[in-house]
């Protein structure tokens, strides 16, 4: 998941640390850092963060093929 912070700003990091940012600096967390993507998604509701990116989909929820259209019929004789 990424973030953009508006910065100049610091604050708690993803893991508890104060962090310093850069106007605009884009923080991206691990998707399966639960703690970070909360952290993350907390920034981004709020007037100093923006969403640039949103987590990935679990692994049980891969796409699905796409649709293939119907078969065609087979040759009359």
């Amino acid at each position: 998941m990424k973030i953009r912070i508006a910065g100049p700003l610091a604050g708690p990091g993803p893991h508890g640390q104060i962090e310093s940012w850069g106007p605009g600096q884009v923080v991206e967390v691990d998707d399966d850092d639960e703690a970070a993507v909360a952290w993350a998604k907390g920034w981004a509701k709020g007037p100093y963060g923006e969403l640039i990116e949103i987590d990935k989909p679990a692994p049980d929820a891969k796409a699905k093929p796409a649709a293939q259209g119907p078969k065609p019929a087979p040759p009359k004789r």
